[in-house]
């Protein structure tokens, strides 16, 4: 929904195509990942936004190397959907 902005916290979930099966396989792929921007904008220049307004095709996440390394695989080789937490959410939800 494009609906991010600078501070927010999101949940990123993995999907993959798996052979032989007919459904897609999913898991909860990294946690509580703080975003630092959205798109071009900086989080002072966010603060002005609304952010119905907003435009952007990219998110700035703050990661740990290996992390990110991850993420970039991931992208690559199935599907991510960000999920935005609620904002008196923190910490893991362990999902079994």
């Amino acid at each position: 929904a494009r609906s991010l902005v600078a501070g927010d916290r999101i949940d990123i979930q993995f999907s993959v195509s798996v052979p032989g099966a007919a459904d897609r396989a999913s898991l909860m792929f990294l946690q509580d990942v703080p975003v630092l921007a959205t798109g071009t904008f900086s989080p002072a220049v966010q603060e002005g936004v609304a952010k119905a307004n907003a435009r952007y095709s990219t998110a700035t996440l703050l990661l740990p190397v290996q992390d990110a390394m991850r993420l970039s695989f991931a992208r690559q080789a199935g599907q991510i959907t960000i999920l935005l937490r609620g904002a008196k959410s923190s910490g893991m939800v362990e999902v079994t």
